[in-house]
C-alpha cells in the first residue's frame, strides 16, 4: 500500500481568474514567476515551470568533448535529459 500525503487548501478565484497561493506553499514548491498548469484527471496541477529546450539552449553550456558520449535521443524526454526524471 502506498501512502500519499495530501494537503487541501481552500481558495477563491477572483473576477480576473487569479488564485492566491499561500506564501508557505509557494516557497515550499518554489512557485515564482512562470508556472505550469497541467490538466489532470479530476482537476489541475500547478507546478514550477520546468526548463525546456529553449531555456536550456539559451544558456551558455560548456561541454568537455573529451568526456562526451553519444546518446540516442529517440526514446529520451527533455525532462529526463535535463532533470533526470522520466
Amino acid at each position: 500500500m502506498v501512502m500519499v500525503m495530501v494537503m487541501v487548501i481552500k481558495g477563491r478565484i477572483d473576477d480576473q481568474g487569479r488564485i492566491v497561493i499561500p506564501k508557505d506553499v509557494r516557497e515550499k514548491w518554489n512557485l515564482k514567476g512562470e508556472v505550469e498548469i497541467v490538466e489532470v484527471e479530476g482537476g489541475v496541477l500547478i507546478r514550477p515551470k520546468k526548463s525546456g529546450w529553449e531555456d536550456f539552449l539559451s544558456r551558455k553550456v560548456k561541454v568537455d568533448w573529451n568526456r562526451a558520449i553519444a546518446v540516442s535521443l529517440e526514446k529520451v524526454s527533455v525532462d529526463e535529459l535535463i532533470f533526470g526524471v522520466p
